[in-house]
């Protein structure tokens, strides 16, 4: 495994990669860094080159922290650290907010991706209930301003379905110092940007690559996990399901490492 970084609008972003073959980028949703899929690339590492990063404004990358996310520099930050590897395509996971992200790069510039995992994107503008689940996370956000991270945390887990209570105390903003930063910026910078965006759809069905939309089997019918089914018939792309919840990938890396190799293997993208 080795480090490095890609500069991105007066940004600097930096990355992990370790393995071999074709390339995978890991964007993750709250909290931004690159460490919550240390695991899972470990386990994806004999199939793929993985790199996984911390996004702007969290934890090693720079960025002015002042802004409030957007969306299409977000994807303009995949793309440096492509260029910067000097890579021209490459499979694209995320999850959460992660994903929701990782499809506006597929919207953005789809001639750089061969394939999409999206897991649990909250896209909640293509819900029937998107006001009701908009409301909910500006309601999360004016938590944190009144009462702090635990309480936002609390509320935005009480939403949460099949997540372990322990996998829930560890985004409470109890961490170390990075972890809270993280938080802090996610509540006050990101959610509402990332619970707002709408997918382009007819970009999507225009794409010239496969786009895989992933439900966890114990998420239920949560907000975040119903827009699988409902993106894969606007797109025109494919709905799965892994096995576990939300973050998954934190307290059962291996099960849903198989899960996404099983989700890219099934493209047949040589």
């Amino acid at each position: 495994m080795y480090s490095s970084s890609a500069l991105s609008e007066n940004a600097e972003i930096f990355y992990d990669v370790i393995g071999e073959g074709p390339y995978l980028i890991m964007v993750s949703g709250a909290g931004g860094n690159s460490a919550r899929y240390e695991d899972v690339a470990t386990q994806l590492s004999n199939h793929f080159t993985v790199v996984r990063y911390d996004r702007r404004c969290n934890s090693r990358s720079g960025g002015n922290s002042e802004l409030a996310l957007d969306m299409a520099q977000q994807a303009r930050d995949v793309v440096a650290i492509l260029d910067a590897l000097e890579v021209k395509t490459a499979f694209l996971f995320g999850n959460s907010g992660g994903a929701n992200i990782a499809i506006n790069v597929v919207e953005l510039f789809p001639e750089r991706i061969l394939g999409l995992v999206a897991h649990e994107p909250p896209t909640l503008s293509v819900l029937p209930d998107a006001t009701e689940w908009i409301s909910f996370s500006d309601k999360v956000c004016s938590l944190f301003k009144e009462e702090g991270p635990k309480a936002a945390m609390m509320m935005f887990g009480s939403a949460l379905k099949g997540v372990p209570l322990s996998a829930l105390s560890a985004g409470a903003g109890v961490g170390d110092a990075a972890s809270k930063k993280n938080l802090g910026f996610f509540l006050t910078h990101e959610l509402a940007s990332i619970c707002r965006y709408k997918p382009n759809v007819e970009k999507l069905r225009r794409a010239c690559c496969p786009l895989v939309f992933v439900a966890g089997a114990s998420s239920g019918d949560a907000y975040y996990a119903r827009t699988a089914d409902i993106l894969a018939t606007l797109t025109g792309g494919q709905s799965k399901q892994f096995l576990g919840h939300h973050i998954s990938f934190v307290t059962d890396p291996i099960p849903f490492s198989e899960d996404i190799l099983r989700a890219f293997q099934d493209m047949n993208v040589s």
